[in-house]
């Protein structure tokens, strides 16, 4: 996949899976996997660079930024990523706007090779685990379980009802489920806020209630429009890290095995801002 990675020739930000771009002139919504509309990068590109944009990015485009056909540059995102809501099909920078915050901390511990991931989300204006939803959630849906026995009571007539009512079936069982387990899903019951300035202020706050703030975190603010959502900001606190090696452990090769041990100091960064070039971000996203 690292192959299908490319810079938009506009804003310098990469190209991510589910955003509205043009590639060689071809329009379509990215898939990650080099094509967009009727490009497709391994029939067509015989290994060149295309020249990428965003459909934003390119309508505000001069006329001799459009007729420069040269090559995006490469990026290291794979193609993926959080799709900015900016760059969505159905964005409109006219259209209401309302504003979520997801708050991630990951944790890699060398010695048992094994990540601690931990996700929060705005839930009564306070913070909720997804990931100990999650744990609850799976206990419950094991075999035999009280989730598992209440997706197996499905009507006889399940495949055969509509749509919608599929949907409100299997809404009134994650109800029943979240009650059994006394915990809603953070991800669906989360706070949606009027302003981005509200959401962002009100995550902030509560980031300082975090279990693990030793971890650092990735705090990331969607908008959601009537016809699109995606990411609208994006902020980075990363714990920095001194490379040891643990004494006495050795790789099959004969070299040390090592560790990362934080320092006590972060590298703290807005890695995208809607409206903003990538060459105004700390980094890219």
């Amino acid at each position: 996949m690292g192959m299908y990675s490319w810079c938009c020739k506009g804003c310098g930000h990469e190209l991510k899976e589910g955003e509205y771009v043009r590639l060689n002139g071809c329009v379509g919504e990215y898939d990650g996997y080099g094509n967009a509309g009727g490009f497709s990068y391994i029939s067509d590109c015989d290994g060149y660079m295309p020249s990428g944009w965003h459909v934003r990015c390119y309508n505000n485009a001069t006329i001799e930024q459009k007729l420069d056909n040269s090559g995006s540059n490469h990026a290291p995102n794979q193609g993926f990523g959080l799709a900015a809501l900016e760059n969505k099909k159905g964005y409109s920078p006219d259209a209401e706007t309302i504003f979520q915050a997801d708050i991630v901390a990951v944790r890699y511990d060398s010695k048992t090779n094994k990540s601690t991931r931990q996700e929060w989300y705005i839930v009564g204006g306070t913070l909720a685990d997804q990931c100990h939803y999650e744990a609850l959630y799976a206990e419950a849906n094991k075999e035999g379980g009280f989730a598992q026995k209440l997706y197996d009571s499905r009507p006889d007539n399940f495949y055969e009802m509509s749509r919608d009512d599929q949907t409100a079936f299997y809404r009134m069982l994650e109800e029943t489920i979240d009650d059994h387990i006394g915990m809603k899903r953070p991800c669906t019951n989360a706070e949606w806020y009027d302003t981005f300035e509200e959401a962002k202020v009100m995550a902030e706050f509560l980031i300082g209630m975090l279990p693990n703030p030793d971890w650092g975190y990735e705090l990331a603010v969607y908008g959601k429009q009537e016809h699109a959502e995606g990411l609208y900001y994006k902020f980075n606190k990363i714990p920095n890290f001194n490379i040891v090696d643990i004494p006495g452990e050795f790789y099959d090769h004969g070299g040390a095995k090592i560790d990362f041990v934080y320092d006590g100091t972060f590298k703290e960064e807005i890695a995208f801002m809607h409206n903003r070039p990538a060459s105004a971000d700390v980094a890219s996203y």
